[in-house]
């Protein structure tokens, strides 16, 4: 199952391990976000409710291409991060984080 971005402290969390487990400058990962079944409502897969308001690198809007969310974490830029998230074409590269299922 790919990963649910739910709550600031968990992408923080997960954003310091990305970091700290590459070298790349520039990452992006599938996130399990989408507006498939609606566009212009952004939702985690598998009922897992809507996908929160504080990632966002840019407004979502409406686009029948650009309907999966990427995550995109960067290393340290002249002392912040930029990581946030965007829709995109399901069909571009890109890696991909899966969470456990949890009960």
């Amino acid at each position: 199952m790919l990963v649910s971005l739910d709550s600031e402290s968990v992408t923080e969390v997960l954003g310091n391990i990305v970091r700290k487990n590459t070298r790349k400058h520039f990452n992006e990962f599938w996130t399990a976000g989408n507006d498939i079944e609606v566009e212009g409502v952004w939702e985690w897969a598998g009922g897992r409710g809507e996908v929160p308001d504080f990632g966002w690198t840019e407004d979502p809007y409406y686009s029948i291409e650009e309907n999966c969310l990427v995550w995109v974490v960067e290393l340290r830029t002249r002392g912040r991060y930029s990581d946030g998230w965007h829709g995109a074409s399901c069909c571009n590269n890109a890696q991909y984080i899966c969470q456990l299922k949890t009960s």
